[in-house]
């Protein structure tokens, strides 16, 4: 859905309200798969397991994918900025997530950034290729999942506090 949204953005011209509903429905899409009440556990361990809690957890979980999506999407415009950053962020997440054993997560963002680096070498200045938004989108949607399942096994707020640490740059 993401990858679709931004071809036709670089095709047509969305505008963003139509991006944006297509981020929010590819957020709420992956709430069936990642059960994100887990992240608000993490969090706080001793949380009731009620509705409203998992309402909460569906919320901050579509907020985060959502803006993190966005924020790579909005860095895309200096040659090698967003693939870099994407770079060092999927980079980073790897390394954690094979730290702590998460061998899906580490395996995800490392080929993530293999590939990166492939297309890092002809997006530097003066740039032959481009992200795109279809690129960029389903960068930072990439991410936010990555380091939100890399976060999801950890005994503390420690383990969200990694990946924010890491996404920091794209998300001021």
């Amino acid at each position: 859905l993401i990858f679709l949204a931004g071809l036709l953005d670089d095709a047509y011209g969305l505008n963003a309200l139509q991006k944006f509903l297509v981020q929010i429905l590819a957020s709420i899409v992956l709430i069936y798969f990642e059960h994100p009440v887990h992240i608000l556990k993490t969090i706080i361990p001793d949380l009731p397991d009620s509705p409203l809690i998992n309402y909460l957890g569906m919320i901050l979980f579509v907020f985060w994918v959502v803006m993190l999506t966005n924020a790579i999407n909005l860095i895309d415009g200096l040659d090698g900025l967003a693939t870099g950053i994407a770079l060092i962020t999927s980079s980073t997440v790897g390394v954690i997530a094979l730290i702590r054993k998460e061998l899906g997560t580490a395996a995800a963002s490392i080929t993530l950034a293999g590939s990166l680096v492939g297309f890092l070498r002809f997006n530097f200045n003066p740039a032959r290729i481009f992200l795109g938004d279809s690129g960029s989108m389903f960068l930072g949607f990439v991410l936010a999942v990555t380091a939100v399942r890399g976060s999801q096994k950890g005994p503390t707020a420690m383990a969200l506090l990694m990946p924010l640490l890491v996404l920091g740059l794209p998300l001021l």
